[in-house]
């Protein structure tokens, strides 16, 4: 059991951050937020007329805020992912126990009738 809880709740949190990470090193890599924030001033293209300006600095400013939301979606898919790989032992513990209890498992575990669906 106690390996079993080492890997589940240790193990695989650093192999879910690890996971993580390599993705939004990726996703930096593909959107290069901190390259674009360096030249968000620099005309796009080298046009260096008032609309290539215009227009880099705008190209640049989206391209940013495309980027700022694609890191915070993976963050929350990533987040909401391993808080169900968490909690997944839980649930088909209190799922076991309804079986085999029946509609009356909150007499048994009081914080089942939380987790556990009402059909």
């Amino acid at each position: 059991m106690l390996t079993f809880i080492r890997y589940w709740y240790l193990e695989s949190a650093m192999r879910f951050y690890t996971a993580y990470l390599h993705a939004v090193q990726t996703l930096e890599a593909q959107v290069a937020i901190q390259e674009t924030l360096k030249h968000l001033t620099e005309p796009l293209f080298q046009d260096y007329t008032y609309q290539g300006r215009a227009i880099g600095i705008v190209f640049r400013l989206v391209r940013i805020c495309l980027g700022i939301v694609g890191i915070i979606a993976l963050t929350l898919g990533y987040l909401f992912f391993y808080l169900l790989w968490l909690f997944f032992p839980l649930i088909c513990l209190v799922s076991l126990l309804g079986a085999f209890f029946g509609p009356n498992i909150t007499a048994v575990v009081p914080a089942a009738s939380v987790l556990t669906p009402s059909f």
